[in-house]
């Protein structure tokens, strides 16, 4: 298979839900001296037109001063007639101008072969699967449910100490059943998606990416996994982005945390998904739970993904 497709700027595009690991992925991807990592794209425009002066990038500094996103914003900006940079435009054409000019910025700034964008969005990666100069390599990213229920659970603690709870713990995990299936059922044919369950990258990150980068034309390189000796600029995203350490390790508080309550009905709520992807549903099972291949779901057939 070809590195890459229709299009003539390779987009590197993890979707999935949020709260599953997404930073940490972007991180590690973007350690290869041939991908350009940027973490939430889509959330470009504040930082941009300087709205969000109190935020840093993940370098340390702020936008305005960050020796990356500062020139690429005017690169991309001079070739903007609108002189936008909001991505969450819905007219198909602007969407299309506005990600090309971006996209194009970073990969000449950067020098790299693959710009990686961990938005996560759904409705943006079908936007993107619309632009003919943009081609498209998909990441699913799943995590099981129930962590990325607690997860949520756990921000929503820390938000109610500042008075702004806004949770509902069976809509999240509603929203995760549906999304995951409804990304697996319209892209698990294409020889551009790949499957990647955080539990596996967790347990054996080295094996995931020896699958991974064959399918991107790229090699394996050692210091993909040493990811915070490299500088990063990504936008948003986890706040362990900022923080030292690199230890790649599982979470598993949810196991713990979780109430007996919201244990089973997480499990009954998102069944099906959970299943789909070999997640066990007692859980006594999970600390043990098998390792399937990473790119196929425990319950489908191996190849469908590996093609």
């Amino acid at each position: 298979m070809t590195a890459t497709g229709k299009g003539n700027i390779p987009l590197i595009y993890i979707v999935g839900n949020g709260h599953s690991g997404s930073t940490l992925l972007d991180l590690v991807i973007g350690s290869h001296s041939q991908i350009e990592s940027v973490g939430e794209l889509v959330s470009i425009a504040p930082h941009a037109m300087g709205a969000a002066s109190d935020e840093r990038c993940t370098c340390g500094a702020s936008y305005a001063n960050c020796e990356f996103w500062s020139p690429v914003i005017k690169l991309a900006m001079a070739n903007l007639a609108d002189k936008s940079l909001d991505l969450r435009v819905t007219d198909q054409q602007l969407f299309a101008e506005r990600n090309v000019a971006l996209l194009q910025a970073i990969l000449q700034h950067s020098g790299a072969r693959y710009v990686c964008d961990s938005s996560k969005i759904a409705k943006r990666l079908w936007t993107l699967q619309e632009c003919d100069t943009i081609d498209t390599f998909i990441i699913h990213l799943v995590r099981d449910g129930r962590a990325v229920g607690n997860s949520y659970q756990r921000a929503a603690v820390r938000q109610e100490k500042k008075g702004e709870l806004d949770f509902d713990f069976r809509y999240v995990l509603r929203r995760w059943r549906r999304t995951n299936l409804k990304i697996w059922h319209k892209f698990h044919e294409n020889d551009r998606y790949f499957l990647i369950r955080y539990e596996d990258f967790c347990a054996d990150p080295r094996d995931v990416l020896l699958r991974l980068l064959p399918k991107l034309g790229l090699k394996y390189e050692e210091e993909m996994l040493q990811f915070r000796d490299t500088t990063h600029h990504n936008i948003s995203g986890n706040r362990m982005r900022l923080l030292p350490g690199q230890e790649i390790r599982r979470d598993l508080k949810y196991v713990s945390q979780l109430s007996t309550w919201d244990w089973w009905r997480a499990t009954a709520i998102a069944r099906k998904a959970l299943s789909h992807f070999g997640y066990p549903m007692l859980r006594r099972h999970v600390q043990s739970m098998a390792q399937p291949e990473c790119g196929v779901p425990a319950t489908v057939p191996a190849g469908v993904t590996e093609r």
